[in-house]
């Protein structure tokens, strides 16, 4: 017979295995906000310079996080939405998404901490 600890540490280990999975899937199915700009300066051919110089960004900063090397600052981000004048919400969500994955993903209760963060998020509204 298997004793309540055991079942607990199974489900546990279950939960996590499945955060995994839908992390790694979210993170292959979408494209990674550096090549999302990456993608819209080739598509209006544009040098890095010239959006750098647009949005007052060090050039080498821009190609970092172009290729994923450096993540925007939450300003950064803003400036280069509207400059491309990408949908904001799409941008800021994928943004935040990926912080709390990066800092959730060694957790053991990752899950459980999101359901609790959300429950308190709604009861804010």
């Amino acid at each position: 017979m298997v004793n309540k600890k055991n079942a607990e540490k199974v489900s546990k280990i279950k939960t996590k295995y499945i955060f995994d999975i839908v992390c790694q899937a979210n993170i292959s199915k979408m494209n990674s906000l550096g090549e999302i700009f990456r993608k819209e300066r080739e598509k209006r051919n544009l040098l890095l310079r010239q959006v750098a110089g647009s949005i007052d960004m060090d050039q080498a900063v821009l190609s970092k996080i172009e290729r994923d090397e450096r993540k925007p600052t939450k300003q950064q981000l803003i400036e280069l939405v509207k400059f491309y004048k990408l949908d904001e919400k799409e941008i800021m969500v994928e943004w935040n998404s990926q912080k709390l994955v990066k800092q959730l993903k060694s957790e053991e209760y990752a899950i459980e901490i999101l359901n609790q963060s959300i429950k308190k998020l709604k009861s804010k509204k």
